[in-house]
């Protein structure tokens, strides 16, 4: 049997940066904290915590990985036994950031669902975040 929890239950990975402004790339593991806890404002959510989650990407050796692939995601969904992982890239252009979130159902490996929100970047990135979930 595939290894991979229900539906509702929801893993972030580090958001990949793609961008050259040094200003952003806290924003890796940033991505992680912040979506975490818009997420778990829904009730019928199970999301793994901040906390958790940098302990299973230790446990994974992907903590300092600046990409992760969607194996990696994956991998690490499996390791917490979810059903879905959040995977996402943080792009600047001129004054404005722009975060895209995707969806992957973890034991089909299939994309769910993507979106994106954009803000500029000098704003806290916050609202974008809980626009995203």
């Amino acid at each position: 049997k595939q290894k991979g929890g229900d539906l509702n239950s929801y893993i972030v990975a580090p958001f990949e940066i793609q961008s050259g402004e040094q200003s952003v790339t806290w924003l890796r593991e940033g991505s992680v904290n912040m979506l975490t806890l818009a997420l778990s404002q829904w009730t019928d959510l199970r999301v793994v915590d901040y906390e958790r989650t940098l302990s299973l990407l230790d446990d994974e050796k992907l903590g300092d990985k600046p990409r992760l692939s969607l194996d990696d995601a994956l991998a690490l969904a499996r390791r917490a036994d979810v059903g879905v992982v959040v995977t996402g890239q943080v792009q600047t252009t001129g004054d404005s950031l722009r975060v895209i979130a995707k969806l992957y159902n973890v034991r089909s490996g299939d994309a769910m669902e993507q979106a994106q929100e954009a803000g500029a970047l000098t704003d806290d990135p916050r609202p974008v975040f809980d626009r995203l979930a």
